[in-house]
């Protein structure tokens, strides 16, 4: 069997990402000195549990409704049952 070289998995999701920290960087300047800095808020949030200071951080650099409408456009169809479009609970419109 040869070798072969295999790329990173997730592509896509890789190059949205890449641009989400360059973004955040450009647009947050003086507070970050590289991107590598903006990457690891994401990283320590994803691998701690502990999402507040990123979601803060995305809520700061692009508006109110940010970290939802970036769940809405990147997460799975599932991510779309548990976040409605219209920003009710849906729980709380099945009581009435």
């Amino acid at each position: 069997m040869a070798n072969r070289i295999v790329g990173y998995a997730y592509p896509k999701q890789r190059d949205r990402l890449n641009a989400l920290v360059q973004d955040i960087y450009q647009l947050n300047a003086g507070r970050f000195r590289s991107t590598e800095e903006v990457f690891n808020v994401f990283a320590k949030a994803v691998l701690s549990g502990r999402l507040l200071k990123l979601a803060r951080l995305i809520e700061q650099t692009f508006g109110k409704g940010a970290v939802r409408k970036l769940a809405l456009d990147t997460g799975s169809d599932q991510n779309r049952k548990v976040l409605p479009e219209n920003g009710e609970d849906d729980t709380a419109s099945e009581s009435k």
